[in-house]
């Protein structure tokens, strides 16, 4: 019997696309299964992992001898469980950086309204709910509002003077931080949202700052039993949890009867771990007086290269019966087809009927 190739699926619905959005602090919550408040990694005699910890059993396993806390299967079998580690100050997220400054760069300081009058407004309106514009128009509307509130020197609605926003990593070299940026952008009208190129149903722009942090199941970073000298070598990722976990506890028992220089200090140096955390290869974050190693791959680095996860696990996979070719474009062929070496064709490929 021949070996079927594919079976088209008898389903009444089929799907059309998909859209991708921002996870809100409540869609993290929601996903984990645990809180992350323990930075020891280890209690008692018995080697055990500490509870509330970032290695908690509860979020999977990563030994062939023990069974995740949460499902009680074995490591073959449970994909993991996320955790989440609630940040005492909110931070900016690395990657939206830039779009965090354009926000800032488009609303009012005061109101959190976009800064356009009623008929530019009414225009970008217009165009925006066009059902066929494509993402290169939407790109270049976006450049258009953007440009048209930067010109703008006061509010039409609270009539605040406003002005250019810095771009500066350092907390005490910025007029906004992170915790002013984070509610200023919860007062935005959901009117106002479409002009960002955002869908409020799918995520907001207080979801571009970091209030709470996903931690991630065992199995991806698991820990290694160490044969040369007693204990284990832990994942670099491990690692930075457990620094992040205690510059918040820092913050919690002296954040409130502290000196307002060295709480910015503290949250700067919790910025810059976080910011590392995401991206290790991230340029312009200070590091200089701070206790922060730059070293390991944070989760950019595992996921993009030749060695990540899409180009080295899931693109790459070696599997049996592949054939690789260079393709190339060929005059003699239309553009709809694509040709493959004869031995390939007549050896590797799956005849039609």
């Amino acid at each position: 019997m021949v070996k079927e190739q594919f079976r088209e699926p008898h389903l009444s619905e089929k799907i059309d696309k998909i859209s991708f959005g921002l996870q809100s602090g409540l869609d993290i919550r929601k996903q984990a299964h645990l809180n992350c408040v323990n930075f020891n990694l280890y209690e008692g005699t018995n080697h055990e992992a500490s509870p509330y910890g970032v290695l908690d059993p509860k979020m999977g396993t990563s030994r062939k001898n023990q069974k995740c806390a949460t499902c009680g299967k074995q490591i073959q079998d449970c994909p993991g469980h996320f955790g989440y580690l609630n940040l005492e100050l909110p931070v900016f997220h690395s990657g939206y950086f830039r779009a965090v400054i354009n926000i800032l760069q488009s609303i009012c300081k005061n109101c959190a309204r976009l800064l356009l009058n009623p008929d530019e407004r009414k225009k970008y309106s217009e165009i925006l709910r066009q059902p066929n514009i494509s993402y290169l128009r939407k790109k270049q509307l976006r450049k258009q509002i953007l440009e048209q509130c930067v010109k703008k020197s006061a509010c039409q609605f609270c009539h605040e003077t406003n002005g250019q926003v810095k771009k500066s990593w350092m907390l005490e070299d910025n007029n906004l931080d992170p915790l002013v940026v984070y509610n200023l952008f919860k007062r935005i009208v959901d009117s106002d949202i479409p002009f960002f190129l955002m869908n409020p149903s799918v995520g907001r722009p207080e979801d571009l700052i970091i209030t709470k942090l996903p931690v991630p199941p065992l199995c991806i970073r698991p820990s290694v039993v160490s044969e040369l000298k007693s204990g284990t070598n832990e994942d670099d990722m491990t690692t930075k949890l457990i620094g992040i976990i205690q510059i918040n506890q820092e913050i919690q028992l002296r954040g409130g009867n502290a000196p307002l220089k060295y709480l910015m200090r503290i949250w700067e140096n919790l910025q810059t771990h976080v910011a590392l955390y995401i991206n290790s290869d991230l340029s312009g974050v200070n590091m200089e007086n701070q206790k922060v190693k730059p070293t390991g791959r944070g989760i950019v680095q595992r996921l993009k290269g030749k060695q990540g996860r899409f180009r080295g696990n899931l693109s790459g996979k070696r599997v049996e019966f592949t054939g690789r070719t260079v393709i190339s474009p060929d005059p003699n062929l239309p553009i709809d087809q694509v040709g493959i070496p004869v031995h390939v064709a007549k050896i590797l490929t799956y005849p039609e009927w």
